[in-house]
Parts: structure tokens; C-alpha cells; sequence
């Protein structure tokens, strides 16, 4: 015989075959304890849920509740029993599906089992199911969490930062004030190559912090940011990317047909004229570039990044990095020192001058005078 569905997390309803049946207030209180908490006796659910009742008019109003669902769903027994209720054999229970994948490690069958217990409803009028729920609600919510946090941890070991990414914007969304869930967040898109986006999600999670609890980032946040700040190597990053392609592909040993292509990149280069390329994406512009750069003596890559445009100067910023970092001992003047403060605060932390104008943010002024 094929199972019946019962969701509890979130609207409470019944699946018989293709149809949901919403399910009563009461009933659905019913149907939650006797999936949490397994056979219970019908004295006991009905003083929980009609406590201002009369014993015999509450264990009635609980008969004529269940009569009602039975007739609803076509004559099925979801409660069955005499002195003591229990769910019937083939119902199967969202939440009791949520408890087993956690205990058992399979988080992943976990992550979509969402939403507050007998969501929608309150029961302010039955004070100790109320309370019972509340604990309830906090445990699975708790279970749900733990789901994700090692689902999304499993994911990055292995490389799949964007499926670990969807699961901790979940969980960060769900938890907004959980600097744990915002780091990871900051963490997964600066390892998928997004520098922009982890400063944006990094900037978004301080100023919510300040706005509704009045204080600044953990220490460790605040650490996290500034080895994205620099675009250092995570400590202790796990997995790589994976690629379906082979590498021979990504980066094949002879580059053929660029010749002519390479050529009028030299006579401009010798020229002293700037170089732009442009084509389709993925036809090898940027290999032709780095075999051009190659045969050139040292040289420096730079690539933008999708997040960048919400980040003023960041591809500025790491272009600098990286050209103070090929020249340790750069001796630069005062004022240049003071103007870089503004955009690498850790790289010259100095009390930067206040703007002057608008036009001043293009920093064309210092890109001019400091030549650098």
C-alpha cells in the first residue's frame, strides 16, 4: 500500500494520493504530538488541547475533531486507537523524516525538510501544548540547521562552493545575526574567485549588526575580512573547483592559429600603443594574453571579478596590491601614502583626507602623479 504524507513543517496538511487536505488548528495539534511524542492516551491530548473543557466535553470535542478529518480525507484512519492514539502505520511524518536524516549523517535528504512546526498557528488558549510546541519548534529548528551547517561543509571539502554558497545563504537568511553563517558566506564567495561579493556580504552583515544590536564584528570576522581585503590564500582552504574537462584543454601545451594575432600584439607593444583584444568568449584571449605577457619578461594578472561592481575600486585595489607586492621596497611619498590609505586601509593605515569633490573618487589625480 502506497504511504501517506503528513507535513507538519510549515501548513499543516494531509497527502492522500495527489490531493492535500489542510488540516484543522486542533487537529493538527493532534497529529504534531502524535508524531513527536508516538502513542499517547486520549486523556492526555485532550486536556492538552481543551484545558478550559470539562474532561468528558474535551475527549468528545477531541472525537468530533477526528471524525471530521476522517470524513475530509475520504474515510481515512489518520489516528487510530482506542484508550491510547497513535498515527496509523503508512502515514509518514515530515518531522519524524528530519529526525531520522540527522541522526543517521544523511543531511543531505535533511536540507529540504524547512519551515516552523504547525507554522501559521498559535495556541495561546492551550498554555502547555503551547509550550510544548515552542520547545519543539526550537529542536527541529536547531536539527534543520545542523543539516545545512554540515551539508554545506561536506560541499566545500569537496570543491562545490556554489551548492555550499546556496546552503549558507539559507542558513545565514534564516539566522541573520549568526557571524558564524556570515563568514561562511564571506568565505564561499571569495573561493569562487567573487572578492566583490564576499566585502558586499562581509559590509551588508556589520552594518545589520550595528543598525538592530549595536555592535561591531567578532574579531575573527573582522580577521576574515582582511585576508579577503588582500587576497591572500584562505588558511586552511579545502577543496579545488571541480573541472569536467580535462586540464590539456583548459591549457593546451602548443597555442595554434594565434600567430598573426600575436604578431600585432608585438608591433603595438613596441610602439607603446595600449593593447586591448576582444573576441567571443572562450576563443583563447586570455591564453594568447598570457603567452604574449610570458615572453615579455615578468608581468602581473589581473582579472575582474563579477562582485567588483558592487565594491568601489576593488579592481584598482588589487592591481595595487599586486604591484606593491612585486616592489617590497617602494618608497612612496607622504601624501601618496595617505591618498592609498583611502582603499588599502591595511596597507597604509593612516587617517585618509576627507574628499574633496565627487570627481575626486575617480582617483585619476593619484593614478597620474604617483605613477605607480
Amino acid at each position: 500500500m502506497a504511504k501517506s504524507h503528513l507535513r507538519l513543517l510549515g501548513r499543516a496538511t494531509l497527502g492522500l494520493g495527489e490531493s492535500w487536505i489542510p488540516l484543522e488548528r486542533k487537529v493538527a495539534g493532534v497529529l504534531a504530538y502524535l508524531a513527536l511524542e508516538g502513542p499517547t492516551p486520549r486523556s492526555k491530548l485532550a486536556g492538552l488541547l481543551w484545558p478550559e473543557t470539562h474532561e468528558r466535553a474535551a475527549r468528545n470535542n477531541l472525537v468530533q475533531s477526528l471524525r471530521r478529518l476522517r470524513r475530509a480525507v475520504g474515510g481515512y484512519e489518520a489516528v487510530r486507537g482506542e484508550g491510547t492514539l497513535q498515527l496509523a502505520e503508512d502515514l509518514e511524518a515530515d518531522v519524524t523524516r528530519l529526525i531520522l536524516s540527522t541522526l543517521q549523517g544523511k543531511y543531505a535528504e535533511a536540507v529540504d525538510l524547512e519551515g516552523e512546526l504547525i507554522g501559521g498557528y498559535d495556541y495561546d488558549d492551550c498554555p502547555d501544548f503551547a509550550d510544548w510546541l515552542q520547545a519543539e519548534r526550537e529542536h527541529l529548528s536547531g536539527l534543520w540547521r545542523e543539516a545545512l551547517e554540515s551539508e554545506a561543509k561536506r560541499l566545500e571539502g569537496e570543491g562545490e562552493f556554489r551548492k555550499a554558497l546556496a546552503l549558507a545563504l539559507r542558513l545565514a537568511e534564516a539566522d541573520p545575526f549568526s557571524e558564524e553563517h556570515l563568514r561562511r558566506v564571506m568565505r564561499l564567495y571569495y573561493l569562487r574567485g567573487d572578492r566583490g561579493a564576499a566585502m558586499s556580504a562581509y559590509h551588508h552583515g556589520r552594518e545589520r549588526l550595528k543598525r538592530e544590536l549595536g555592535v561591531d564584528p567578532l574579531p575573527e570576522t573582522q580577521a576574515l575580512v582582511q585576508v579577503i581585503e588582500r587576497g591572500a590564500v584562505l588558511p586552511g582552504a579545502g577543496g579545488r573547483l571541480r573541472r569536467e574537462i580535462p586540464l590539456a584543454l583548459w591549457q593546451p601545451p602548443v597555442l595554434v592559429g594565434r600567430e598573426q594575432a600575436l604578431a600585432q600584439i608585438e608591433e603595438a607593444w613596441e610602439a607603446g600603443k595600449l593593447v586591448f583584444v576582444a573576441g567571443e568568449p572562450g576563443i583563447g584571449k586570455s591564453r594568447l594574453l598570457r603567452d604574449f605577457a610570458s615572453r615579455n619578461g615578468s608581468y602581473v594578472w589581473m582579472s575582474a571579478l563579477p562582485g567588483d561592481k558592487g565594491t568601489p575600486f576593488a579592481f584598482y585595489a588589487r592591481a595595487l596590491r599586486e604591484a606593491f607586492g612585486e616592489s617590497p621596497g617602494l618608497r612612496l611619498p607622504s601624501w601618496v601614502r595617505r591618498e592609498l590609505s583611502r582603499i588599502l586601509p591595511d596597507l597604509f593605515p593612516l587617517d585618509p583626507l576627507p574628499w574633496r569633490d565627487p570627481a575626486d573618487r575617480s582617483c585619476k589625480d593619484l593614478c597620474v602623479r604617483a605613477r605607480v
